[in-house]
């Protein structure tokens, strides 16, 4: 756990820099056979890389994401293996909201099962993008 602390403090978060707030075309429901999107908003951090093998990949949780996600936790992944940070606020939470709304009829896509072809389904694209083999 020392070992970690020292490293800690060998990263100066201020000179993180972050190309803000993005947003991903995310299919609405990916068991359909409808085109229908919503935008999912997501940050990316090439601090350490602009291409690389990996993807860290931070799943954001039942609130809104926020661009500390990945300034924070995740830098110490990202800086040992020279990766891309991206991180992904879960469909429904924070500005990630179809429809705009939480009325009930919309939330008929607030599943785990369409999380999880979230993740999926932007880790796929995002690895076109920023990974030096997509097909690995």
């Amino acid at each position: 756990m020392a070992f970690l602390l020292i490293f800690f403090r060998q990263i100066n978060f201020d000179d993180i820099n972050v190309g803000g707030q993005m947003w991903f075309d995310q299919k609405l429901d990916h068991f359909s056979n409808l085109d229908e999107t919503f935008k999912q908003k997501y940050y990316i951090n090439t601090n350490y890389s602009k291409k690389s093998e990996n993807l860290v990949v931070y799943i954001g949780g039942e609130a809104p994401l926020s661009e500390s996600s990945i300034k924070h936790g995740v830098l110490h992944i990202a800086n040992q293996s020279k990766s891309v940070i991206l991180a992904l606020e879960h469909r429904y939470f924070g500005d990630s909201i179809p429809h705009g709304n939480l009325e009930l009829e919309n939330l008929k896509y607030l599943t785990v099962d369409q999380a999880i072809e979230d993740l999926a389904n932007f880790i796929s694209q995002m690895k076109q993008i920023y990974c030096q083999d997509p097909l690995k």
